[in-house]
């Protein structure tokens, strides 16, 4: 559809409009990453003016809402207009001309305040490009202004001297309506939007000790009856979705300050007084968050509940398990947000504590169901349970579960196999094969089936469908790394992912491109195996986590850029688990054989293959913005600056280097300047210098010499060194480094 603004100058400007472009910059619709990146960008770049005061940012705001020919980039503009509505005042007023942008912001607002997009990364990580959107998402999310809508700038526009054009705006949209005996639900609820934002019919209606408190006044007669006549579904749909949204909440451990914990006893008696939903509720709104509330209650607070509400959780729990376990849901994608989520992850648990022999043959089912579930995501969700719960219980059973996942990718194998020698109108279907076989599966988990250790470790986890009990079997044997099966299997995916690398470099250099050689383990599974492996490598057994590390290091010669991204996992890793020894046993063992495979001399080339490891192993990963001291690192100055001292000097390791010198320069300055000026003169003046590699620098000199570098003044060594930085940058073409030098000579005052 197209709709139509009018711009301040009286212009209407038609632009092309959906809820899927409208909320494209927060990650809300289908899109490409490019276009979503690109949008983000766009909004991190007019915040950042709009904090800063340019003086050309009114003219860029003007000019992109001129020249956009669909709401994508109006979307951007009407965030930053939200974040900062003084600054941008009459400039804004367009954005409010047209009745659809209130209700795609209102939606947008509440998809940002329920937090939807970063309860879908709590399971191990998806594909690396992925994760840094989805870092930039749950960064940005964070914003004040995220949780506020087109609503709140109509408000504050009302505050500056753009009143009068606001209020004609309001008018014209309550002008435009038919008569009241004419207008229909939807007129009368725009009527009720236009009400609650126009400042004119606002009352003081409490007085507090920090100010008045004022809201919209009272309602028309028709207005007041149409509330009256929906408010008990607004406020059973209001609480429903309450509900949910702190069950999900409390369950991934997202947000926790708008969900607390704490008030679990009064969402748990909310959610057994509510009635069953209509049959048309969407799927992932079924059960209004009780299946969430009822496994949280479970997972959290087993002890505190009475027998009537274990018995309700417990069923809520069972119910949802046995509900979804259906041909139906053969494909079906679960996600943390889905009812079958919590229950799958919690079935183990009840599993395991539950003595109410009743109950224990609906549980075994209801494991077996789980644990084998059409859906891949749900038997993840299961077999992190399993590893959690169930294997320190009773182990027996938790490795019947194992046979049973081994057992269907197995014989589903051996099936394909067998079909693939037949003609094509021949051939069974996959479907009928596998629906008979979890039947078959699911009664062998309930008799206990004991587990093959050899069959488990010579699944081909690189080709379907074996690759498909791949994240189930890491998600569940991490829970456990101290247990021996655990260490013998992740040993087995260390050699698994060493041969895929080497399998990726032959692909590449013989331009083989069969079917056998492109189902090696891609599409982001690689990534998943990584994060797995630096987990166990750093919280397992040394005697198992040694050899893990070593076989991985010993493929870095022909794949460093898959080496850099286990250890970039490590890091990630070693940030949440702080193990500090263990991990810098790893780190050095992947400095070494950098430096002893001479890669160094490679880190320039133009399309570097060790450029990234390099930047890796000088700790160059996606920091948070405010990151400036890790604590693991306290105490490993002189490792790193002996690994950087053995480095050929080149652009690429000075520019890493840097980077890390002056996000962490508590920890290397003043200390790190005389290794650094001597890299520096070993070429010509300023020629490791790039663009990037200045800023860094010329941010943490001005830092160390304007807050008077003492201690950099009176040692000779530290003082050339500083001197010799600075020239070459000067040399390099930095501005700000011949004031830094200016202000360096210049003798402090006594």
């Amino acid at each position: 559809m197209q709709v139509t603004l009018e711009l301040e100058d009286g212009m209407k400007l038609s632009q092309w409009a959906n809820p899927r472009l409208w909320g494209m910059y927060r990650g809300m619709s289908v899109a490409t990453h490019t276009l979503e990146s690109a949008l983000m960008a766009l909004e991190e770049w007019l915040l950042q003016k709009a904090e800063r005061g340019d003086a050309d940012t009114m003219a860029v705001f003007s000019r992109l809402l001129r020249e956009s020919n669909n709401v994508a980039i109006t979307a951007v503009l009407a965030g930053v207009a939200i974040a900062y509505p003084y600054y941008f005042g009459a400039a804004a007023i367009p954005l409010l001309t047209c009745e659809e942008l209130f209700h795609w912001d209102f939606n947008r607002a509440f998809h940002d305040r329920a937090n939807l997009s970063g309860a879908m990364g709590v399971m191990l990580p998806s594909i690396p490009d992925h994760m840094v959107f989805a870092h930039e998402r749950r960064e940005s999310g964070k914003r004040e202004h995220r949780q506020r809508s087109l609503e709140h700038l109509c408000l504050q526009l009302q505050l500056t001297p753009a009143r009068e054009k606001v209020w004609a705006i309001l008018d014209g949209f309550l002008a435009a309506l038919p008569s009241a005996d004419q207008q229909n639900d939807g007129h009368r609820q725009w009527r009720i939007v236009l009400r609650r934002m126009d400042f004119r019919h606002f009352e003081v209606t409490e007085q507090t000790k920090d100010g008045e408190v004022w809201q919209a006044g009272g309602f028309d007669q028709d207005l007041e009856e149409f509330r009256q006549r929906d408010m008990p579904a607004h406020l059973e749909h209001e609480q429903r979705m309450g509900l949910f949204v702190w069950g999900m909440g409390v369950f991934t451990g997202q947000n926790q300050i708008a969900n607390p914990p704490s008030i679990w006893r009064e969402k748990l008696a909310a959610a057994r007084a509510l009635l069953p939903e209509e049959d048309d509720t969407p799927r992932m709104m079924r059960g209004s968050g009780r299946p969430h509330i009822a496994s949280v209650c479970i997972r959290d607070h087993w002890e505190e509940l009475s027998t009537e509400e274990r018995d309700w959780c417990i069923e809520t729990v069972c119910s949802e398990v046995e509900l979804t376990f259906a041909p139906g849901a053969l494909g079906a994608h679960v996600t943390p947000m889905d009812p079958l989520a919590p229950c799958a992850m919690i079935i183990p648990f009840l599993v395991a504590c539950d003595t109410d022999p009743v109950r224990r043959p609906r549980l075994l089912r209801c494991l077996a169901r789980v644990t084998l579930h059409p859906s891949g995501e749900a038997t993840q969700f299961a077999a992190q349970g399993i590893g959690c719960s169930l294997l320190p219980a009773d182990r027996p059973l938790a490795l019947a579960c194992v046979a049973a996942m081994v057992a269907r990718v197995t014989e589903l194998a051996a099936f394909l196999a067998q079909q693939r020698l037949l003609p094509w109108n021949e051939r069974e279907k996959e479907e009928g094969f596998e629906s008979s076989l979890l039947d078959r599966l699911c009664t062998s988990i309930e008799e206990g089936l004991p587990l093959d250790e050899n069959a488990l470790l010579s699944v081909d986890c690189r080709h379907y469908p074996g690759s498909g009990v791949l994240l189930p079997l890491l998600a569940l044997f991490v829970e456990q790394p101290n247990d021996s099966l655990s260490c013998k299997f992740f040993e087995h995916i260390a050699t698994v992912a060493a041969a895929s690398w080497h399998c990726d470099v032959q692909r590449h250099r013989t331009g083989n491109s069969s079917d056998e050689e492109k189902d090696d383990l891609r599409y982001g599974l690689l990534h998943q195996v990584h994060h797995a492996l630096a987990r166990f490598t750093l919280i397992g057994p040394e005697s198992s986590a040694k050899p893990v590390v070593a076989l991985l290091v010993d493929a870095i010669p022909g794949q460093p850029q898959e080496a850099a991204d286990f250890l970039k996992c490590l890091i990630s890793a070693e940030a949440q688990l702080q193990t500090t020894g263990r991990f810098w046993l790893h780190w050095q063992a992947f400095a070494d054989a950098y430096i002893g495979h001479s890669l160094g001399l490679r880190a320039d080339d133009e399309h570097s293959d060790t450029a990234e490891l390099l930047n890796i192993i000088l700790l160059g990963i996606e920091w948070k913005t405010d990151t400036h001291d890790w604590k693991p690192l306290h105490g490993q100055r002189e490792r790193i600056l002996h690994f950087f001292e053995q480095l050929p000097a080149s652009a690429r390791a000075v520019s890493a280097f840097t980077a890390m010198v002056n996000r962490f320069a508590s920890e290397f300055l003043p200390a790190s300047l005389p290794l650094l000026a001597e890299k520096l003169v070993a070429q010509s003046p300023g020629g490791l210098l790039s663009r990037f590699t200045l800023m860094q620098l010329e941010e943490a000199l001005s830092g160390l010499v304007y807050s008077g570098a003492v201690e950099v003044r009176r040692d000779p060594v530290l003082q050339s060194a500083t001197m010799t930085i600075l020239d070459c940058m000067v040399e390099a073409g930095s501005s700000a480094a011949f004031r830094i030098r200016d202000d360096f000579v210049t003798p402090l005052r006594s």
